[in-house]
């Protein structure tokens, strides 16, 4: 048997249909909705420079697009995930071969360090309370420079990393696959696999393979892709891994497929504490050239 509707049932099915009837005629306001304490949102925000590959053959316009995004975004700190100096001239791969010729180091150098200074210019001009950290760490293309050392100890004095000027532009600088922590985020070049070899993790999305490798938040370059994974930390929370892509704008004849999987832009990561990211957003290259270029 069937209940008959009570008062109040009927009540609210006819003050639905009232408002139902000024809804279609246009004529309906919702209510004011009491005030809420707007929440405070703590962490930091960091930028992520994936790999630059600044060559003397390319254009740094992209530099100076950066300087002023930072400038306009202001964050906490900028990581330059390194192999931002593509150091050709220096390319073992190429000894020997035609396309070696006319690379020389000192156009690599001087490249760099252009892309540099037009990237510091507008942090500089930046109220100091309002200046990011600035943090390098040293890729695989950087780390050239050592090798050549490494290979032909006559070059000792001769040439050197500090020819970069990272630190006298006011950047940390940390060392090939050495880590630095950042607001408990880990950032490095790439993560390496176990053991004494140099050779990076792999895999279709490296992030995931970091992170279940490392279970350490994490942000990686070299791949010149995008990626993330996350994975429960059994703490409630999640275990966070990045990859920064990549901030050129020419194609490189030694990625051959790999091209079509390029992701070029700027990676930032907003509310970042205790190892955690509260969300992020990636800036297309394309964007960021409408905006500030």
């Amino acid at each position: 048997m069937v209940e008959p509707f009570l008062d109040r049932d009927k009540a609210e099915a006819l003050e639905f249909r009232r408002r139902t009837a000024e809804r279609l005629r246009g004529e309906h306001t919702p209510p004011k909705l009491p005030k809420r304490k707007k929440p405070k949102l703590n962490g930091a925000t960091h930028l992520v420079i994936g790999d630059g590959h600044q060559t003397a053959e390319h254009p740094p316009h992209r530099w100076e697009w950066l300087g002023a995004m930072i400038s306009d975004l202001k964050p906490g700190v900028v990581v330059d995930i390194g192999d931002s100096a593509s150091m050709d001239s220096l390319c073992h791969y190429d000894v020997g071969r035609k396309c070696f010729e006319g690379r020389r180091y000192w156009k690599d150098v001087d490249a760099y360090v252009d892309a540099k200074e037009r990237l510091g210019a507008p942090i500089a001009a930046m109220p100091k309370r309002d200046r990011p950290r600035l943090v390098k760490c040293n890729g695989n293309h950087e780390q050239r420079i050592e090798k050549i050392i490494a290979y032909e100890p006559r070059f000792e004095g001769v040439v050197g990393l500090e020819d970069l000027r990272d630190a006298e532009m006011g950047w940390e600088v940390y060392p090939f696959l050495e880590r630095v922590e950042i607001d408990g985020l880990t950032y490095v070049h790439y993560a390496k696999q176990f053991g004494a070899t140099d050779r990076p993790v792999g895999g279709v999305n490296v992030a995931r393979s970091a992170l279940l490798k490392y279970h350490t938040p994490m942000v990686t370059g070299h791949t010149h892709r995008w990626g993330y994974h996350a994975e429960p930390d059994g703490r409630g929370g999640m275990i966070q891994c990045f990859n920064a892509g990549c901030f050129f704008e020419h194609d490189e004849a030694y990625a051959l497929t790999d091209v079509d999987l390029w992701t070029r832009g700027i990676l930032e990561l907003r509310g970042v504490e205790n190892g955690r990211v509260r969300s992020w957003r990636w800036h297309d290259l394309r964007e960021i050239e409408a905006r500030y270029g």
